[in-house]
């Protein structure tokens, strides 16, 4: 169905569609058993639109979780596959009269990608977004088969900027156990575009940085739409976007490795017997064009002659791996006296990263950096030059930086319109490109075939803007680690059995981010920039998060991603102070500032203070329990240092909830290993407070004098439950019963 049919349809045709929907698994059709569809679009994610449908049905032996369904929408001789995918049963509801209602959803196949792994670490050099000439050397062509899709069932275009320019990737990694889904979706964010199964069943992958005017869908008039177009104003919430990113440059060809001192391979080793294996890494993370360029050794005969050897791969050494990221390599001596590896040097051309380069657009009343109210973005690691990030950034402005108008309205049954397509809305004063946000349809015997839209309107007014850029000079070989973030994560913090609600809070992740997170745990903690909100996971709902929520070190590591460097002072002290960056025009700067991440400052009592979320140094600083008392004090690895319990602490490692940790107050040491106070332990055995169990052992004779002292043994768990006991004192051996 394309929009030049649509054109003829009109209200009566609401009426005139035929759903036919069929269970292909059991061979079975369900068209006069379902009375309504609902089809709507996943939001769980912003660029890869999953489509569902939801429907009851009375008979239960119809359908079963994973059968295959296809729904059909069919108009005279035009017949449209809305959805082919797999249902799950969701619930199933039996009244008194014995009426079953069971409803079920069925997803597209997009549903079943996100379980695909990458298997081994892979890079990719100068990559096209996509370009069909050049399909082999396209990520997302490449990123495809890897999903397993067959890339016949793909429809692509050619990915461009608004320039039309092709779009390139200078270098990637895939590392392995990172999902394909998350690499696809990455690269379909940067290039602001979406990926959807189209009514012939096909993926549909397309960019979004082409002139809107240009590759408008469909017109929508008072002919299609059924109701009256709700306009929602919304207002700019920031006044520019700054897009940081990482670019990568390859240098010349040069030695990447070489030994640092001779190796020497003992006589007679073989592959057979060769245990050791030697690792290379090269002088930056990764290089590319890279071979082994100089092999030599040397050995002395029977005559202790020096020979030079060139080595030779499978006599004197073999590869176990040979990559762009380090190799792996066994030496071998076929000789009978030891062999000397002289040079094993290995050529290639580095990738160096050059770090945190800016491009800046915002509005051109913005003069200072107190005025900016730019919003928090990580990193796309996709996005590498900076003509690339000045792009993303000016589409980003006109997104989040401009006023707008949202249009919703119910139209005719348009099924070959999808979420990010633009179309065009003109009806009374209303005239306007719009691009589509969110799209459903209906598929009901009662109340016919409609489908319900909302879309933003497009500016089309010449926008003026201010640049700023800021290309870096700050290299860095070392990259592979930070690469991978596809988003902002905190590691799972490592306990001892300790009290569950503790264990929470010290396994709970952390999210960054506007929509609400999804795969969450227990105590799992979710910062949303713009509202500047931390909530909590409990009880399986995000709630408003309370102080004792949220663990120092986690919440430190949250508002860090949007933490400012600050130099100030109040009163009392001085220094540098890390912040949460809650209020720019109105800093605190003090020791109790809850937006402070960490601290390096001087008092006014020559004191100097060092502070993170879980460690203090602290020189000469006055006793909060003794203020006539200057001290110093030592807090590492503890949950708050300012908490009150730590107030007469000189010295501590370890928090106490873990039950493993050293604390050394004023005239006092405090050791506990597994939850055990190591001082009472010694303490109790030196006054005769153990437990003598069936791991104590007797070595000699066990003497007790006084015939006031001995032994006895019970045959109940109590003194008052037994009725029997053994008594062994005074040299005499009694047996005693109760009565």
């Amino acid at each position: 169905m394309t929009e030049t049919y649509f054109k003829t349809l009109t209200e009566a045709d609401m009426f005139k569609f035929n759903g036919v929907i069929i269970n292909v698994t059991k061979g079975t059709v369900l068209t006069n058993i379902i009375e309504d569809i609902s089809l709507s679009y996943s939001n769980n994610s912003k660029s890869i639109k999953s489509l569902t449908a939801s429907f009851s049905i009375d008979d239960t032996s119809l359908i079963t979780t994973g059968d295959i369904i296809e729904i059909k929408a069919v108009h005279k001789l035009k017949e449209i596959v809305i959805l082919k995918g797999k249902a799950e049963l969701q619930e199933r509801k039996l009244n008194n009269s014995l009426i079953h209602n069971l409803q079920v959803i069925v997803y597209d196949e997009i549903k079943d990608l996100f379980s695909k792994t990458v298997s081994k670490d892979t890079f990719a050099f100068d990559n096209w977004v996509y370009y069909k000439n050049n399909e082999n050397n396209s990520l997302l062509f490449n990123i495809i088969k890897e999903l397993g899709i067959t890339v016949d069932n793909v429809v692509f275009e050619d990915i461009r900027d608004s320039q039309t320019r092709l779009i390139k990737i200078p270098f990637m990694v895939f590392t392995k156990g990172n999902k394909w889904i998350d690499e696809l979706e990455t690269v379909i964010d940067c290039i602001k575009g979406r990926m959807y199964i189209d009514n012939n069943n096909k993926v549909v992958i397309k960019g979004g940085l082409y002139n809107p005017e240009e590759n408008i869908i469909c017109h929508f008039n008072q002919t299609n739409i059924l109701n009256s177009v709700t306009q929602k104003y919304s207002y700019a919430k920031y006044n520019g976007i700054r897009k940081t990113f990482d670019s990568y440059s390859y240098l010349e060809n040069q030695p990447c490795f070489n030994l640092a001192q001779k190796i020497e391979v003992e006589a007679g080793t073989t592959p057979e017997n060769q245990n050791k294996i030697m690792s290379i890494k090269y002088i930056t993370d990764v290089i590319t064009q890279y071979n082994l360029t100089k092999a030599t050794g040397y050995y002395f005969n029977e005559l202790s002659e020096k020979v030079d050897v060139n080595l030779i791969e499978g006599t004197h050494y073999d590869f176990v791996s040979f990559i762009n990221s380090g190799a792996q390599v066994k030496f071998y001596n076929p000789y009978a006296s030891k062999l000397y590896i002289e040079n094993f040097e290995i050529k290639g051309v580095p990738v160096v990263k050059y770090e945190d380069n800016e491009s800046v657009v915002k509005n051109t009343d913005v003069e200072t950096e107190e005025q900016e109210n730019f919003p928090t973005v990580n990193k796309n690691k996709y996005i590498q030059e900076m003509q690339f990030a000045t792009e993303i950034a000016e589409y980003e402005y006109r997104e989040d930086c401009l006023d707008g108008i949202e249009l919703s309205f119910k139209s005719l049954f348009c099924p070959f319109v999808m979420i990010g397509d633009l179309i065009d809305v003109v009806i009374d004063d209303i005239s306007t490109p719009a691009r589509i946000t969110n799209i459903s349809h209906t598929i009901s015997k009662t109340k016919g075939f409609s489908s319900e839209i909302t879309a933003v309107k497009i500016d089309t007014s010449v926008q003026t803007f201010k640049y700023n850029t800021i290309e870096s000079l700050k290299s860095n070989g070392e990259y592979i680690e930070t690469i991978n973030n596809l988003q902002d994560q905190i590691e799972n913090i490592e306990a001892p059995p300790i009290d569950e609600e503790l264990l929470n809070k010290l396994n709970a992740k952390g999210f960054i981010q506007e929509t609400q997170p999804t795969a969450t745990a227990e105590g799992d903690v979710w910062y949303q920039p713009s509202s500047k909100i931390f909530k909590v996971w409990k009880n399986g709902t995000w709630q408003t998060a309370m102080e004792d929520d949220i663990m120092p070190a986690l919440k430190s590591s949250i508002m860090a991603q949007t933490g400012v460097f600050r130099i100030g002072s109040n009163d009392t002290e001085a220094g540098i102070f890390f912040q949460f960056d809650e209020d720019t025009n109105n800093p605190v700067f003090g020791r109790t500032d809850p937006t402070n991440i960490a601290r390096i400052v001087i008092n006014k009592d020559a004191g100097v203070i060092i502070q993170n979320a879980n460690n203090k140094l602290a020189f000469n600083v006055k006793n909060p329990l003794k203020p006539a008392e200057i001290t110093s004090q030592l807090l590492m690895g503890v949950t708050n240092p300012e908490d009150t319990k730590h107030q007469g602490t000189i010295f501590q490692i370890g928090e106490e909830n873990t039950g493993t940790y050293i604390k050394l107050t004023d005239g006092k040491l405090k050791q506990e290993v597994a939850g055990t106070d190591l001082a009472n332990f010694v303490d109790d055995i030196g006054k005769g407070k153990f437990e003598i169990n069936a791991n104590t052992q007797v070595n000699g004779v066990l003497e007790v004098y006084s015939n006031n002292k001995g032994l006895i043994s019970y045959d109940g768990t109590t003194q008052a439950n037994s009725t029997k006991r053994i008594v062994i004192k005074g040299g005499e051996i009694l047996f005693q019963e109760k009565g």
